[in-house]
This record gives structure tokens, C-alpha cells and sequence, in this order.
């Protein structure tokens, strides 16, 4: 990797879902409103700052995550959500 550390590609498709992967024990705190604010999972934590309503009739998704491990820091910022065919079923 150029940045000379590596990211946990196995589980960034689950953690920008919000979801922990099922691969490995994962730890998951909730805020006052019952929502999703951290998950603690392969060294890694990962901050849930924004949800927004992406898809009618279904849950919040992540706007805004923060993913730390030591000193090393990734933000993303998911612009847009489209909902999945029925044959996506993981990610």
C-alpha cells in the first residue's frame, strides 16, 4: 500500500453498511436514539457520526464514518445510497 499500512478490506463492505462483520467478534455501542455510534472489531473502531434516510420504509445508512486504528485515520462520506438487487445479497 502506498500509505504502508493496510486497510481491512474484508471488512469495510460490512462496516459502511453499519453492520459488523460475521467473520469476527465485534464489539457495537449504541447512541441515546438506539442508534449505531461505534463498532470495535480486528483492532479497528469505527465511528458512525451521520446516518441519513436513504431508501424508503428501510432503516438509516451511514453518511459520515471515521475508522481509527493506532495512529492511522480513514473518513469516508457516502454521498449516495442506491438500493440492492434482490440478488446482492452480501457485500
Amino acid at each position: 500500500a502506498a500509505t504502508g499500512w493496510r486497510l481491512p478490506l474484508h471488512s469495510l463492505p460490512w462496516w459502511i453498511r453499519g453492520l459488523t462483520n460475521p467473520a469476527s467478534e465485534a464489539e457495537t455501542l449504541f447512541d441515546d436514539q438506539g442508534q449505531l455510534a461505534l463498532i470495535r472489531q480486528d483492532g479497528w473502531e469505527i465511528h458512525y457520526n451521520r446516518w441519513r434516510d436513504a431508501v424508503p420504509n428501510l432503516p438509516s445508512l451511514p453518511a459520515l464514518i471515521s475508522a481509527s486504528k493506532d495512529d492511522r485515520l480513514v473518513r469516508v462520506a457516502v454521498i449516495e445510497w442506491e438500493p440492492m438487487d434482490s440478488t446482492d445479497a452480501e457485500p
